[in-house]
C-alpha cells in the first residue's frame, strides 16, 4: 500500500480526495494499493472529513480561521462496459463571507488541521 497525502512542514494537509465509483470522500490521508486504486470503505475513516466538520483553514494570507464544513449534492454517471450507472456524491466547501457574500472554496484547495483534540 501506497499512502497519499499532502502535507506541509508544519502539519497542514491538504485533503485527498477519494473517487470511488463515481463517490467522492475527502481524505486528510489516503491508501492507494499496489495496483493504483482505492476505495472509501479501505481507508482509515478516522482521516475523512465530512459535511458539519470544524477544521482550522490556513488561507493564503497566513491567517487561519475555524470553519464548518459544507456539502453540495451532485449527480454523475458512470460508464463501465457499456451500462451506464447514475449515482449521487457530495462536493465539501468551506464557506464564509468575505465583504458580506458567501464564498465557497473548495475543501481540496485548502491547508486544513483538524482542532486540537479532535
Amino acid at each position: 500500500m501506497k499512502i497519499v497525502e499532502k502535507k506541509d512542514e508544519d502539519g497542514w494537509c491538504m485533503p485527498v480526495v477519494v473517487n470511488d465509483w463515481g463517490v467522492d470522500a475527502y481524505f486528510l490521508r489516503a491508501q492507494k494499493s499496489d495496483m493504483g486504486t482505492w476505495g472509501i470503505q479501505e481507508q482509515d475513516q478516522s482521516q475523512r472529513l465530512s459535511e458539519g466538520d470544524r477544521v482550522q483553514v490556513r488561507w493564503p494570507n497566513g491567517k487561519v480561521t475555524f470553519e464548518k464544513i459544507v456539502g453540495e449534492s451532485h449527480s454523475v454517471t458512470i460508464g463501465d462496459m457499456g451500462h451506464d450507472y447514475h449515482t449521487a456524491t457530495e462536493r465539501l466547501f468551506v464557506e464564509r463571507k468575505v465583504d458580506g457574500k458567501k464564498m465557497r472554496t473548495p475543501l481540496e484547495q485548502c491547508w486544513v488541521k483538524r482542532p486540537e483534540g479532535k
